[in-house]
């Protein structure tokens, strides 16, 4: 009996399919083989501390920080750092203008060497009167008044000297120098402009070594950390979120 067109239409499509099954069901077949004949390697089980790691992010406290200002009146003249620098302590960070110091101090030193001779101008005249008087030429009162400006004069130059040790220190104002090993920031005055003494902030230093690491870990696991802390110390490892530095610990 002949069959309708249509009915043998099925017939080949179920034929083509079941043919096509079977052929991915060998590829498969071999690929499972192949993967299968690979070598299994076999471990040794070992037994070991593991550490016991608890992640949390936190931030970086500066151990000190500083704000650097000047102690004398002044136009900022030089910086001599970037922003960002490390800095060494008693290193010159800022110079300010030092002609108007600098005159003071070579008018208190015109002073001392004017007073110095005067003082020993007056000194030889009260020696000279006393041995007037020794001699019985002299008059007492006149060694009195001698005497007296002799010691007026010393204490001028006492003055001196002291004017000068002042000039000096204010002449040394003018170098500003880190108070101690740090990173400095940004210059917060630009040059040329007047700093006043005591008020005005140039920058900022921070000291790093050693600086304080804060962060947080969860409630629950505080009285396990205050435990362990009773008899040993925990090492805190640093590291900085997408660099490829080593941690520091």
């Amino acid at each position: 009996m002949k069959l309708p067109h249509n009915q043998i239409l099925v017939l080949s499509l179920g034929l083509s399919l079941a043919l096509t099954v079977v052929g991915c069901s060998r590829s498969t077949k071999k690929e499972l083989a192949a993967k299968t004949s690979d070598p299994i390697q076999v471990g040794v089980a070992v037994t070991k501390d593991v550490p016991i790691q608890i992640r949390g992010s936190g931030h970086v406290t500066p151990f000190a920080t500083v704000a650097i200002k000047s102690q004398v009146d002044g136009e900022l003249e030089r910086a001599l750092f970037d922003e960002g620098d490390e800095v060494k302590r008693g290193e010159v960070m800022l110079v300010l203008d030092s002609r108007i110091p600098e005159s003071a101090l070579r008018q208190a030193e015109a002073n001392l060497a004017r007073d110095e001779a005067l003082a020993a101008s007056i000194e030889a005249e009260a020696h000279r009167n006393v041995v007037l008087i020794k001699e019985g030429i002299g008059a007492a009162e006149l060694v009195g008044q001698t005497r007296a400006a002799a010691d007026a004069a010393q204490a001028t130059v006492a003055a001196d000297k002291a004017a000068i040790e002042t000039a000096q220190l204010q002449l040394s104002f003018c170098s500003i120098n880190s108070p101690f090993e740090g990173r400095v920031g940004k210059l917060l005055v630009d040059l040329g402009n007047l700093v006043r003494g005591h008020e005005t902030t140039l920058a900022v230093v921070n000291q790093m070594r050693p600086a304080y690491v804060n962060f947080l870990v969860p409630e629950e696991q505080l009285p396990v950390i205050q435990e362990r802390l009773k008899n040993s110390e925990l090492n805190v490892t640093v590291m900085i979120p997408g660099n490829p530095g080593k941690p520091s610990t």
